[in-house]
């Protein structure tokens, strides 16, 4: 299966190849191809260039698709990376923040396809710990002012919002 990874960032790249590496090593595996998207908006370190990040992502992608903007602003950045997805699933890379234990990615798109009327599956360090989270029940959180709903098998969905 084919797999968009969209990232938006700022000119850091030692902190983008860490989260890479993260990501590579915990949550991608063999059974899917990857397309990296990304746009580096020309703010950050001021030592580096837009280009240093995206050249880190292509020592780790074969298929890397860049926007460097002259100016920054979050929403574009968005909107293009969105826009150049073509795949039925896409992660969201965040760019500062690394991925600590083992992700079953397949596991994730069984919950995906299951579920035909979910939008999204969220994984979030402090969510699940009861100091973290508001119940509503046993099988529901709120988090972000969204309603998350447990699947039973250590995954929150959200709605199809």
């Amino acid at each position: 299966m084919k797999i968009d990874i969209l990232m938006i960032g700022v000119i850091r790249p030692k902190i983008i190849e860490e989260t890479t590496i993260s990501l590579i090593e915990n949550v991608l595996n063999d059974n899917h191809q990857y397309r990296m998207i990304v746009n580096i908006d020309p703010i950050g370190e001021k030592k580096y260039t837009q280009m240093d990040c995206v050249k880190v992502l292509q020592k780790y992608f074969d298929n890397v698709i860049f926007n460097c903007p002259i100016n920054s602003n979050v929403v574009n950045a968005w909107r293009w990376v969105l826009n150049q997805s073509k795949t039925k699933y896409i992660w969201f890379k965040e760019d500062d923040i690394k991925i600590l234990k083992k992700v079953d990615l397949d596991d994730m798109i069984r919950i995906m396809d299951n579920n035909p009327k979910l939008s999204m599956l969220m994984m979030d360090k402090h969510g699940t710990l009861p100091s973290h989270k508001r119940t509503l029940s046993d099988t529901k959180i709120l988090r972000s002012t969204m309603e998350f709903e447990y699947t039973g098998d250590k995954w929150y969905k959200a709605p199809n919002w």
